[in-house]
């Protein structure tokens, strides 16, 4: 993604993303984005955009419920933010639709019968709170039906020092911090029974160790770049072999 940005700004932009399915016919998928962002100076402000329909809810303890009910839609898309420190900013509304910088720049081209209206109310910023050289955004989404009034699903931490990672129903998901692809040595650990998914690691072979125990060696293909495996509650260490 670097390139899409101006070079007396950025020095590297990476983005992962991860798509599951859960199983859980109340929220049948999980979405996961991993935004890597270095920027030319520390003060300069980084944001990921979240395009919505409708005007987005932000509660009290850091979700943002997003629904869409236009057209005959009934659906919602709960969002978070987890292992770093993150704000959201919500903007839109009449006048505001197409906001950039300081104007509104109006869309006006039509593609079909209702189409204006797809383009949407507006956008949530989210941005972290302390700007530095290199800042990190871990966003974390899923879907359910718009009238599913459970209180949001908290997803984990489950970061190391070389992995971001978040757990949510009975997934995880881990991305490399610091590399674009990933071959050291890595750890995590998660606290239920999970499946989980490694993103951006070398192809080749990985060792597995769950609490220092040799647990299985998985092949990781190319192009993909995605370790897979089921995980009880522990420690686990990927280790690439060859």
């Amino acid at each position: 993604m670097t390139k899409a940005y101006d070079e007396e700004t950025v020095d590297e932009v990476t983005r992962y993303m991860l798509a599951v399915a859960t199983e859980n016919e109340e929220c049948p998928l999980a979405f996961v984005t991993f935004d890597r962002i270095t920027a030319k100076d520390a003060s300069f402000k980084k944001t990921a955009l979240v395009h919505v329909q409708q005007e987005p809810k932000i509660t009290g303890d850091g979700f943002a419920v997003i629904t869409n009910t236009r057209r005959g839609r009934h659906g919602k898309m709960i969002l978070q933010n987890v292992a770093f420190d993150i704000q959201h900013t919500v903007i839109g509304g009449e006048g505001k639709e197409f906001w950039t910088v300081d104007r509104n720049i109006p869309h006006k081209k039509t593609l079909f019968e209702g189409s204006l209206e797809e383009y949407g109310w507006g956008r949530i910023e989210i941005s972290p709170a302390s700007p530095e050289k290199t800042n990190h955004i871990l966003t974390v989404m899923y879907v359910t039906d718009l009238d599913n009034d459970a209180a949001p699903i908290k997803a984990q931490d489950i970061s190391s020092d070389t992995l971001a990672g978040t757990a949510i129903l009975g997934k995880a998901m881990l991305f490399p911090k610091n590399e674009k692809l990933l071959t050291e040595e890595a750890t995590f650990t998660v606290g239920e029974a999970t499946e989980c998914y490694v993103a951006g690691l070398s192809e080749g072979k990985w060792a597995i160790y769950k609490d220092s125990t040799a647990f299985k060696t998985v092949t990781v293909d190319k192009g993909t770049h995605l370790l897979n495996f089921t995980a009880d509650a522990g420690a686990y260490t990927i280790k690439h072999v060859n």
